[in-house]
């Protein structure tokens, strides 16, 4: 095989990757507007869920995905239920986990996600966000990273969890 042949074979399996992702773009987006008008509880569940099936494929395996959780920081800060947090469990437990009930300590928390099926105003969102922004990691804390174990004295710690990474999620009605 010559080197212009490996450079199409190349770029066909390249296309074929982006062709796969856009096939599942359009597979996630029908589910997501696939309503439950009777009960919207209900529908909004089960969009959580797609988003959690979808993040669980591109997330590193670290990561969990916990579904209707709350966050609560060192100074009994609690935050309203949370539709999707994306967390790192492999150093930190859970401060409580009792069937669908979940309480994440805010130094285990990589990412929030909200989902909503509506249109939604910026200042909801703004709201939304700095409700978590008022949990704080402990001012003495201790993080076991891939090589080595730090210990914070607070003022590193101190982290904005929008910083990391908020992700807002709207989904809008076609009709």
């Amino acid at each position: 095989m010559d080197e212009k042949e490996s450079d199409n074979r190349k770029l066909k399996v390249v296309e074929n990757i982006r062709e796969n992702y856009q096939s599942l773009e359009g597979m996630i987006s029908k589910q997501l507007f696939m309503g439950n008008e009777l009960h919207g509880p209900t529908t909004g569940s089960f969009r959580e869920e797609i988003w959690a099936g979808l993040f669980g494929q591109i997330l590193p395996k670290k990561f969990v995905i916990e579904q209707s959780a709350f966050i609560i920081d060192s100074e009994e800060g609690i935050s309203k239920e949370i539709d999707l947090v994306i967390m790192d469990e492999m150093y930190t437990p859970y401060i409580f986990r009792y069937g669908k009930l979940k309480f994440i300590p805010i130094e285990a928390v990589a990412a929030v996600v909200e989902c909503k099926s509506q249109s939604i105003d910026e200042r909801s969102v703004k709201e939304w966000g700095a409700e978590i922004k008022k949990l704080r990691t402990a001012k003495e804390s201790v993080a076991r990273l891939a090589n080595m174990i730090t210990r914070s004295t607070g003022l590193a710690c101190q982290r904005d969890p929008l910083e990391y990474c908020v992700l807002w999620i709207r989904i809008f009605r076609l009709r």
